[in-house]
């Protein structure tokens, strides 16, 4: 579990999806919480030279990136909250999605 957790938390999105999809185990549910508020952290210095045009603002292939790291942490919640939760929670959860990482 631990290395799951650790390769979340550095990018994997296969790590992350497998936390998510054990979501009714609490160790990795907490574990995937972790790695989300880690990947989801407010990343300043990479939201500036985005705007000052220091980096592209299309997401790299590099899984470290601010962006994908935020994409990614938020398609495994979505597999996770599918998974564990009935179609009326999740409407307004999906509808808030996109705003999380931002």
């Amino acid at each position: 579990m631990e290395n799951l957790i650790r390769l979340s938390k550095e990018g994997s999105f296969e790590a992350m999806e497998s936390l998510a999809s054990q979501a009714v185990n609490p160790v990795a549910w907490r574990g995937f919480g972790i790695a989300l508020e880690a990947n989801l952290r407010f990343k300043l210095k990479a939201i500036q030279a985005m705007s000052q045009g220091q980096l592209p603002v299309v997401p790299s292939s590099d899984p470290k990136d601010p962006l994908n790291l935020s994409c990614n942490s938020l398609h495994a919640l979505s597999i996770g909250l599918k998974e564990t939760h009935t179609a009326e929670t999740l409407d307004l959860a999906f509808s808030l999605l996109p705003t999380v990482a931002f």
